[in-house]
C-alpha cells in the first residue's frame, strides 16, 4: 500500500445518493468522514425519478427538502398512462393522491430525478466540515486489521496512492461493488430480470403531454416515456432481451432518435439526444451486509427494478439507519454490539422491496402481452391492478424493524399494506407524524428525533423525571425527556397524540436517533418506570453478555412471502449504479 497519509472514523466508497447521505448523517452526529467517488461528479443521467415520503421527511430533517423541491415536478398526483404511441391512442390509466398531503407526514412524495438529488446532497455535503469528499478518487485495495480498515486510494488525474486507515467502511459502491465482490459477499436473487436501455434526450413533448400529464407513458407501439422535467428533458426505456428473443441494443445517436420518434408517434420530432446507458434489471439482496468493520449500503447491499421508485430510497434509508449506529459506538455512547442491528433491521427491508419490484416489473410486462396479443380488456384490468404498484404510502412509512435494538410490548402491530400507512408507534415502527406547539411555534413530532434518544410522555411526567435521573448517572448516552401537554415543553394541539401513540395516562415511549419506536410503556405504573433502567441497558447495548433483558422480538419483513424469493441464489449482477 501507498505511504500513510491520514486517519478517518469512517471511509465511505462510492459518492452516490447513499454515499452522499451517509456523510451527512454522520456529519449531523458530529463524526468526520471521507468520501471517495471514482468518477469526476456526481451522475449526469436522471436514473431513479422517486422520492418517497420517508425520504422526503429525512430531506426536510437535513434541511435540503427546499432545494430538492425546487428540482421536481409541481404535479400532486401519481399517473401511468398506457398508449399506443404519446401521439397517439389513450388505452388504459391509473392515479393515486399519494403525492397529496394527507396528514400523515409534514411532507409530500415527490417527482425528482436522480441526478437532481445527487447534486443537492452533494452541494449540502460540501458546506459541512466533517465530511471530506474526494471526488476522481478510487478505491484500489483494502485489508481489514484488528483496529478497522487500511484502505489504498488511487487519483485519477495523477496516478498517485495513498493509504487512508479508517475505523468503519462503509460501501456504497453500486451494484457492481468492488468491496462486495472483495469480500466475496454473495448476491441472492434474480441478477437479470431483464436488460435495459435508457436514453436520457431533450425534445417539446408538451403538445401530446401538457393535458394528461403523467409520470411514465407505456408507448404499446414503441417504449416508455419516462418524464423528468414534465417538458423537455426526458427519458426513452427500451427492453432489449435480445438473448431471450427480444430486440438487440442499438448503439448509434440515429438509432436512439429513431426509437424516441416511433414511441412519441412523430416521424420528425426534433430530438437531442443528451446520453444513454444499458443496465440489468435485478431483485437481489446480499446475503450479508456486514464483514466486521465494513458495511454495505444501498445498491452494494441490494439492487431492485425502479417499477416502484424504492432502489434510491431504500439505499438513502440504509444510510439513515447505519449513520447514528456508528456515531454512538465511536462515541462510546452504546455498546459495539448496536452495529449488528443494521443488517438485522435493513435486510429484511431491502428484500421485501426488491422483490416487490420485481413483482411490478412482471405485472408490466403483462399488460404488453396483453396488448401484443389484442386482449384490450385484458389490459385494462392489468392497468388497475398496478395499483399497488403506483400507490404505496404504507410501504415507505409502515415497515417495523425487529433486532436487539426494539423491545417488544407484545401488543398486535397494524398489518402491513403496501397501499396503506396506518399510523401506529408499535415497538419498530417510525413514530408516527403529529403537529405540536412549542415556545418557538408549531413542529412536527418527527423534528424531536435525530441526535438523541427521546422518552415522550404526558405533562408533567414527574415519575419518568424521576426515573431517568435515577439511571442517568450511568448513561452515556443522551437521553431526552419530552412531555407533552398544557404543562409540558409542547402542547398537543390534536388533543390525540396519546391515543395516536397507544399509551395511557402517564405512560412513555422511548424513540431512537433514526425516529423508529425502541420501546413503549402503555401505562405508566410503577413497575414500568422501574423497568427503564433495564430498557435502556438493553436497547443501548450496554448490558454484561447473559443477563437478563426484556423479551426481543423475532426477526420479521414487512413482505415475508415476498422476501422469501429475493433468498435464493444467483450470480451476482455486473449492472454498474450507485
Amino acid at each position: 500500500m501507498g505511504a500513510f497519509m491520514r486517519t478517518t472514523p469512517v471511509l465511505i466508497v462510492g459518492g452516490g445518493p447513499t454515499g452522499l447521505s451517509m456523510a451527512i448523517v454522520l456529519a449531523r452526529h458530529g463524526v468526520r468522514s471521507l468520501l471517495v467517488e471514482r468518477h469526476a461528479t456526481t451522475t449526469d443521467h436522471p436514473k431513479a425519478r422517486a422520492v418517497n415520503v420517508r425520504t422526503m421527511e429525512l430531506f426536510r430533517q437535513w434541511g435540503v427538502e427546499d432545494a430538492v423541491c425546487d428540482g421536481a415536478l409541481s404535479q400532486d398526483f401519481l399517473r401511468f398512462i398506457w398508449c399506443k404511441t404519446l401521439a397517439g391512442e389513450e388505452i388504459a390509466r391509473i392515479e393515486t393522491s399519494d403525492g397529496r398531503r394527507d396528514g400523515k407526514s409534514p411532507t409530500v412524495r415527490r417527482i425528482v430525478s436522480q441526478d437532481v438529488v445527487e447534486q443537492t446532497l452533494h452541494q449540502h455535503a460540501s458546506t459541512l466540515p466533517a465530511a471530506k469528499l474526494e471526488f476522481s478518487t478510487e478505491l484500489r485495495s483494502f485489508r481489514e486489521t484488528r483496529d478497522g480498515v487500511d484502505a489504498e486510494l488511487v487519483d485519477a488525474a495523477s496516478g498517485k496512492t495513498r493509504t487512508c486507515r479508517a475505523r468503519y467502511m462503509v460501501a456504497a459502491d453500486g451494484a457492481s461493488s468492488f468491496v462486495r465482490r472483495r469480500l466475496g459477499i454473495a448476491m441472492n436473487g434474480p441478477a437479470a430480470l431483464s436488460h435495459q436501455m435508457s436514453v436520457y434526450f431533450r425534445a417539446d413533448l408538451t403538445p401530446w403531454t401538457a393535458q394528461r400529464p403523467a409520470d411514465i407513458y407505456y408507448c404499446t407501439e414503441g417504449d416508455w416515456i419516462g418524464v423528468v422535467n414534465g417538458t423537455t428533458r426526458w427519458l426513452c426505456i427500451a427492453r432489449h432481451d435480445a438473448g431471450n428473443g427480444g430486440p438487440p441494443p442499438v448503439s448509434t445517436t440515429e438509432e436512439y432518435v429513431a426509437r424516441i420518434r416511433r414511441s412519441v408517434g412523430i416521424p420528425d420530432l426534433p430530438v437531442e439526444v443528451i446520453n444513454a446507458t444499458l443496465w440489468k434489471m435485478g431483485a437481489q439482496a446480499a446475503a450479508r451486509f456486514r464483514s466486521g468493520p465494513v458495511f454495505l449500503a444501498g445498491d452494494a447491499a441490494h439492487v431492485m427494478a425502479p417499477t416502484g421508485g424504492f432502489g434510491m430510497n431504500t439505499g438513502i434509508q440504509d444510510a439513515h439507519n447505519l449513520g447514528w449506529k456508528l456515531a454512538a459506538v465511536l462515541a462510546g455512547e452504546t455498546g459495539p454490539a448496536l452495529l449488528d442491528t443494521y443488517e438485522a433491521e435493513r435486510k429484511p427491508v431491502a428484500e421485501s422491496n426488491a422483490a416487490w419490484s420485481a413483482g411490478n416489473a412482471r405485472r408490466i410486462w403483462g399488460i404488453q402481452e396483453s396488448v401484443e396479443a389484442g386482449e384490450r380488456e385484458a389490459v385494462q384490468a392489468g392497468a388497475r391492478e398496478q395499483v399497488d404498484h403506483i400507490s404505496s404510502a404504507g410501504r415507505a412509512l409502515g415497515f417495523r424493524y425487529a433486532s436487539s435494538a426494539v423491545i417488544a410490548d407484545g401488543a398486535p402491530a397494524p398489518a402491513f399494506s403496501t397501499q396503506t400507512y396506518l399510523p401506529a408507534a408499535s415497538p419498530g415502527a417510525r413514530a408516527p407524524h403529529t403537529w405540536l406547539v412549542g415556545k418557538r411555534g408549531r413542529l412536527s413530532i418527527l423534528d424531536l428525533f435525530e441526535r438523541d434518544w427521546v422518552l415522550l410522555t404526558g405533562s408533567p411526567g414527574d415519575s419518568w423525571r424521576a426515573a431517568l435521573e435515577r439511571v442517568e448517572p450511568a448513561l452515556r448516552a443522551g437521553v431526552r425527556l419530552v412531555t407533552i401537554g398544557s404543562e409540558g415543553d409542547f402542547e398537543d394541539p390534536t388533543g390525540n397524540w396519546r391515543e395516536l401513540y397507544g399509551l395511557e395516562r402517564g405512560g412513555a415511549v422511548l424513540v431512537r436517533p433514526d425516529g423508529h419506536v425502541a420501546w413503549r410503556g402503555p401505562t405508566g405504573d410503577a413497575r414500568a418506570g422501574g423497568a427503564l433502567d433495564d430498557v435502556l441497558a438493553s436497547v443501548l447495548h450496554r448490558r454484561p453478555a447473559g443477563a437478563h433483558a426484556p423479551d426481543m422480538p423475532a426477526p420479521v419483513s414487512p413482505d415475508v412471502g415476498a422476501a422469501a424469493a429475493i433468498r435464493e441464489r444467483a450470480p451476482a449482477s455486473a449492472a454498474r449504479g450507485r
